[in-house]
């Protein structure tokens, strides 16, 4: 019988080396790497086994590490996740380009650390550039995210994360959608709903847009005089 981690894989193809009889000879490619880090993600222990086991040829623990120190992490809009969409949009039928903007908030633990490579503090409260509304700093105990799901494709892709101290006002938030669903018409994507849970918020910032509109638009066209 063949041993498992000799059989195929069908994610991702691991190559050895063609000169080299070490274990450690091995190059994987770019779509095995990262399902090995969802993996090394959702379940260290289950990592661990896999990896003692040698049911599959799980690059080391040191190698995720330096997977992850060296790719740019950081808060705002992620401009190769919407370089990404607009690729994946182009030339597509213009009802396929149509869908919602999808965002929530999650609570997490606060933390405050030093990245010696880029001189920087992470975990403190971070909304990006150019925010006008005013924010509160200190450690952020929350992360909020947006991400974009077409109605006629089968992808979902987040594109944007925040972190504040506290959930998210709902000035900060009106200002945040209007700037998502922008940033989206500007990549191919057209937002024709917004999508979220019924926390306070999250209803004060539609207050807010039936607000602005009605000062805006209705007063403009429907009362001129």
């Amino acid at each position: 019988m063949t041993p498992i981690k000799h059989l195929p894989l069908k994610k991702g193809k691991v190559i050895m080396k063609a000169k080299s009889k070490r274990a450690y000879g091995i190059r994987y490619d770019d779509v095995f790497l990262m399902a090995c880090l969802l993996l090394k993600l959702k379940s260290p222990r289950a990592y661990r086994h896999i990896q003692k086991e040698g049911l599959l040829p799980l690059p080391s623990v040191n190698t995720i590490r330096t997977m992850l120190s060296s790719s740019e992490c950081k808060f705002g809009f992620n401009d190769l996740a919407l370089k990404t969409m607009k690729t994946a949009l182009q030339g597509a039928p213009f009802s396929s380009t149509w869908g919602q903007l999808i965002f929530d908030e999650i609570k997490i633990k606060k933390d405050l650390t030093f990245d010696k490579r880029t001189l920087e503090h992470h975990g403190i409260v971070d909304f990006g550039k150019n925010l006008k509304t005013k924010i509160s700093k200190g450690l952020a105990d929350h992360v909020l995210v947006f991400m974009f799901r077409p109605y006629k494709c089968k992808w979902v892709q987040p594109f944007a994360c925040f972190a504040s101290k506290g959930a998210a006002s709902g000035s900060i938030l009106f200002e945040l959608i209007t700037k998502a669903i922008v940033i989206l018409h500007n990549h191919g994507a057209i937002v024709k709903g917004v999508v979220s849970d019924g926390a306070q918020p999250n209803k004060s910032a539609y207050r807010m847009y039936n607000h602005f509109f009605a000062k805006k638009y209705l007063k403009k066209y429907l009362f001129k005089e």
